[in-house]
C-alpha cells in the first residue's frame, strides 16, 4: 500500500464532506436534523480534529483490506466499497435509532461514508 494511496484517499474524503455537508449538497438537512435550526454551524475544535484523524484512521485499513481482496480492479474495488458502506450504515443504524436520532440524519451521515469507501474503492482498485 503506496503512500500516496492513503494522501489521496484522506483528501477524497476531506473533499467529499466539504461537498457532502456544504450548500451544495445536505447543509441544511443536516443542520435541522441535528440542531433544529440552519444558523452557527461552527465545528467544535474536536470536530475539524475527526477531519482528519477519521480518513487516517480508516483509508489505510479499507486499502489494507483491498490488498488482502486482492481487488485490484475499479469494478472490485467499487464492490468493496459498497460492502464497506453497508457494513457501517448497518452498524451505525442502531446506535442512531436507539438515540432518536432522525432517521434522515442517519442517511445523511452513513450515505456520505458509503459515497467515500465506493469512490476509494473505484481509484484504489483502477491504480492499484
Amino acid at each position: 500500500m503506496h503512500p500516496l494511496a492513503i494522501a489521496g484517499g484522506v483528501v477524497l474524503q476531506m473533499a467529499l464532506g466539504a461537498i457532502w455537508y456544504e450548500q451544495l449538497m445536505f447543509k441544511e438537512a443536516f443542520a435541522l436534523n441535528a440542531f433544529g435550526n440552519t444558523k452557527e454551524l461552527e465545528p467544535s475544535p474536536s470536530a475539524i480534529a475527526s477531519i482528519v484523524v477519521g480518513p487516517l484512521i480508516s483509508t489505510p485499513i479499507f486499502l489494507f483490506v483491498l490488498d488482502v481482496a486482492n481487488a485490484h480492479t475499479a469494478l472490485l474495488g467499487l464492490g468493496w466499497g459498497i460492502l464497506f458502506g453497508l457494513l457501517l450504515f448497518s452498524t451505525q443504524l442502531m446506535h442512531g435509532l436507539f438515540e432518536k436520532r432522525p432517521i434522515a440524519l442517519q442517511l445523511i451521515h452513513q450515505g456520505y461514508h458509503a459515497v467515500c469507501f465506493a469512490l476509494l474503492g473505484v481509484l484504489y482498485g483502477a491504480f492499484a
